[in-house]
């Protein structure tokens, strides 16, 4: 039980450290290298802003990695529970 434990414990050490040096590692070799983005979605179209809003400001954190599939377990059921009100704000703000 107590091998187990360590086990355990070891890998969330591992997990939490292991991900962090190859995150900050990208960042800084890809300064200056910034590609251009190119919008191709039409103008007069729903925005889509709010769906999934939740697991989309997540992605986009600096959350660290190995943290984010925990975060997710949260972020999704409330994404889909808020679903049908994220549609008829994005389909107010495109009438206006």
């Amino acid at each position: 039980m107590r091998r187990l434990f360590r086990f355990m414990i070891l890998t969330l050490c591992l997990m939490f450290l292991g991900g962090s040096p190859l995150v900050f590692a990208n960042e800084e070799g890809t300064q200056g290298h910034q590609a251009k983005v190119i919008d191709l979605r039409p103008e007069k179209t729903q925005s889509l802003e709010y769906v999934f809003a939740l697991t989309r400001n997540l992605d986009n954190s600096s959350t660290p990695t190995a943290v984010k599939p925990f975060l997710y377990i949260l972020t999704i059921p409330l994404d889909i529970v808020t679903l049908p009100f994220a549609f008829l704000v994005d389909a107010a703000n495109a009438d206006s």
